[in-house]
């Protein structure tokens, strides 16, 4: 059974809130992102269940903006 359309959005936001608050925290700059690979790892982790969540909500005939890309980053990084 799908889960409600409203968990999936609930989702997202949960985790773009978490990427920012917690793994980029102390990341003042770009430079810093790319030497820390513990970082790269949590975000990359987090968008690939962003995309999932995105991927779902396509499918219940809800299109986000840009829900391609996200759909096709979040493939890229699990594959």
């Amino acid at each position: 059974m799908p889960k409600d359309p409203k968990k999936y959005l609930y989702d997202i936001t949960e985790r773009i809130g978490f990427i920012f608050s917690c793994h980029l925290n102390g990341i003042d700059s770009l430079d810093d992102y790319k030497a820390n690979r513990t970082v790269q790892s949590a975000v990359e982790r987090e968008l690939i269940s962003i995309g999932e969540a995105v991927y779902n909500l396509f499918r219940a005939g809800i299109i986000l903006p840009y829900a391609d890309k996200s759909i096709n980053r979040r493939n890229t990084l699990a594959h």
